[in-house]
């Protein structure tokens, strides 16, 4: 599929999984999609997987963005926490569409979560809460690093399922030079390696680059990628030049954007110093990834010029967090990183002019893809062994890719089929259905109606879930926000037996407040989560009532 194609499809407002090869132009879709929605004042949250995937498109981890932070799971304690913070109310109820970048490495069971908080947030039963998802990524890059199964792919969670996701595979190639090259990447993905193919990259062991081009050394562990830089730049003579971060905002916000900056919190440099550019400014000429070499300072910032020619006297950048318009933490740093190596990792969405790949410790399927394709042709590129490993890719992806590539296709067909003046009536659709909304949410809440219908004073909270093939949760949650619109419900709704009930208000009146967990530790745990949701919010009705 081609960039206008998929960038038409999400201009409709369709939930999409935009992804495509290692060079494809997944980010320069993203970016003129982003700058799209801003144009037009649709609410547009830019969010990641990772802090350095974040920093990319200007935006924050999807963790930090929903509050989640570090879980796994929600248990229904944390669920009903989360959704008593108004502060994240309010935020998802403002949102109409959600990016979230490197998707191959958020796990299932995440992606989970993420679904039944939005949900709940914006309570309706609407996939992701009735928020345009756009996801975006490639799942051959590496996999989800999660606690409890490093293997669960985002797109085997039921919400990817429940989403009705249009796939845009984009296919052109805008990063690699090198048809053998290409070639070689491609059979990977597809399971098609050849001997031949095998060859042309054996061939790299040991070769040579072309005079006076400095290579990227990457490495799979961390120990070897700094040793390789310290070492390197110990042997320079001349002075050395030493540049420190700033930062500015709430300290736990401020230490998760350090984390995720590629720029070293202690810059320390010397003149003949390989750097690395680690952000986009192609104003200024760089992009991230871009490489060159110290050759001078300049009114005490470093001049550097570039493999290409262009010389750049490099001033300072800025990190930030943004939410709600408002920016909550910044880093400013001169935004260079020593580049005699990195690790894989770290160079995953870089485009390198001149790599030397150690992959003789390669341990985990992708990794040698990620640090081949990160190169932009052959003749570049130095190996340094190279273990079987590498050249393995997860099966189970490469049979979702095969999937994917002719969902794709149909998609393209199906865009094809409608005139131009239709797809701009599609487009304009979905900037008119944003306007029309209230806060977020639709106007009509379908989903409340519904549970709203049953309140008959017969049916069970898990009765009443059951019917409506919801979770007890999620009806909790409903009840909850009914009582809020109407508080003479509460005579409808189904409490538990007299003694029961009692026990209950008399443990939230002991406990000081309304908070779910001190209640339910007093209670010994005797009454489930949902169960306490809902005495809580009738006895708050009562009393508006009373």
């Amino acid at each position: 599929m081609r960039q206008e194609t998929a960038l038409s499809i999400l201009k409709t407002g369709r939930n999409v999984f935009l992804t495509g090869e290692a060079g494809s132009g997944k980010t320069y879709v993203l970016q003129s999609y982003i700058s799209y929605l801003k144009q037009k004042g649709v609410a547009v949250a830019v969010t990641a997987s990772t802090g350095i995937a974040a920093t990319h498109l200007g935006g924050t981890t999807v963790h930090s963005y929903s509050g989640i932070g570090a879980r796994e799971y929600l248990d229904d304690y944390t669920l009903d926490s989360l959704t008593q913070r108004q502060k994240l109310v309010k935020r998802f109820e403002n949102t109409d569409v959600l990016i979230i970048d490197e998707i191959s490495m958020l796990s299932a069971s995440f992606l989970e979560s993420l679904d039944a908080l939005i949900r709940a947030l914006r309570r309706t039963e609407e996939p992701f809460g009735g928020l345009q998802v756009v996801f975006c990524g490639d799942f051959f890059q590496l996999p989800p690093v999660s606690k409890a199964n490093d293997s669960q792919f985002a797109y085997i969670a039921p919400a990817w399922e429940r989403s009705d996701i249009r796939v845009c595979y984009l296919e052109e190639q805008h990063r690699h030079a090198d048809k053998e090259l290409v070639a070689f990447l491609k059979a990977m993905r597809q399971g098609t390696l050849q001997e031949k193919e095998r060859e042309n990259i054996f061939k790299r062991i040991p070769a040579q680059l072309p005079g006076g081009v400095e290579p990227t050394r990457l490495y799979t562990h961390n120990r070897d990628a700094d040793a390789v830089n310290r070492d390197c730049l110990k042997r320079l003579s001349g002075k050395s030049k030493a540049y420190t971060a700033r930062s500015q905002g709430r300290k736990n916000l401020v230490e998760g954007l350090q984390r995720s900056v590629l720029a070293p919190e202690q810059l320390e440099l010397k003149k003949d110093a390989v750097v690395m550019f680690v952000k986009n400014n192609f104003e200024a000429g760089y992009a991230n990834g871009t490489r060159g070499t110290v050759i001078d300072f300049k009114h005490g910032l470093p001049l550097v010029e570039t493999l290409a020619g262009k010389r750049i006297v490099v001033d300072e950048a800025q990190w930030q967090i943004e939410e709600d318009g408002k920016v909550l933490a910044t880093v400013t740093q001169i935004p260079l990183r020593l580049a005699w190596a990195i690790t894989v990792h770290k160079s995953q969405g870089m485009s390198l002019d001149a790599v030397e790949i150690d992959l003789s410790k390669a341990f985990t399927p992708g990794q040698g893809y990620v640090a081949l394709s990160r190169g932009k042709r052959l003749s570049h590129m130095i190996l340094h062994g190279i273990h079987e490993m590498a050249f393995t890719v997860d099966e189970r992806v490469r049979h979702f890719d095969t999937k994917a590539r002719a969902a794709s296709k149909r998609w393209e067909l199906v865009v094809e089929g409608f005139s131009k003046g239709k797809l701009q009536e599609m487009h304009s659709g979905f900037l008119k259905d944003r306007a029309g909304k209230v806060g977020g949410k639709k106007q009509e809440e379908t989903t409340l109606e519904k549970t709203k219908k049953l309140l008959d004073g017969k049916r069970s909270l898990k009765d009443t879930a059951k019917e409506r093939s919801l979770t007890p949760s999620t009806i909790s949650g409903h009840i909850e926000q009914l009582l809020e619109l109407d508080p003479k419900l509460a005579r409808l709704v189904v409490l538990p037996p007299k003694d029961d009930h009692k026990c209950i208000r008399v443990a939230f009146k002991k406990c000081g407040d309304e908070k779910l967990a001190p209640a339910h530790k007093h209670l010994k745990g005797k009454y489930s989560y949902n169960v306490l949701r809902v005495v809580r919010a009738v006895e708050k009705a009562k009393n508006r009532l009373s």
